[in-house]
């Protein structure tokens, strides 16, 4: 194992009776994970810890859009006569479907949905604790797409 892996750091730091393993979420309601070397290893329910960032939580964010960037959102209106404008040759666009353009967008302390609970079939890393009583998800192996059943 290299030292400067991932892994190899975190086998350098651990106590006895634990190891570093990767796994494949074989379920994901309820959660179910199969050691990679080991199909029979399977862990699931109380046998694992899962950390909040690798669940589907709510939290609070600000969101910036500077000079250099735009948002485009297209949205049409509907035709009924209650949205005013005048077109470029004078004529009234009230019954008539047209766009309009968000071109910079600042939120602040919005109310963020993060989805990224683990999903079947995504590679992770778990640290065996207490000679394999007990199994903490450390995180999803690097190059997965979170939320991709979304």
């Amino acid at each position: 194992m290299e030292a400067n892996s991932l892994k190899g750091l975190f086998q350098g730091l651990i106590p006895p009776g634990s190891a570093i393993l990767q796994g494949t979420v074989t379920k994901d309601d309820p959660l179910e994970i199969t050691a990679a070397n080991d199909s029979k290893l399977v862990i699931s329910g109380e046998q694992l810890i899962v950390p909040w960032h690798l669940t589907d939580y709510t939290t609070h964010a600000d969101y910036t859009m500077g000079d250099k960037g735009e948002l485009r959102d297209e949205t049409y209106t509907k035709v009924d006569g209650e949205h005013q404008h005048v077109d470029s040759r004078g004529g009234d666009t009230s019954k008539v479907k047209h766009k309009h353009y968000v071109e910079k967008l600042n939120a602040y302390k919005m109310t963020l949905k993060v989805y990224n609970h683990l999903q079947k079939d995504d590679l992770v890393y778990l640290l065996s604790i207490n000679n394999g009583k007990l199994y903490y998800v450390l995180d999803r192996v690097a190059g997965q797409v979170a939320g991709k059943d979304i």
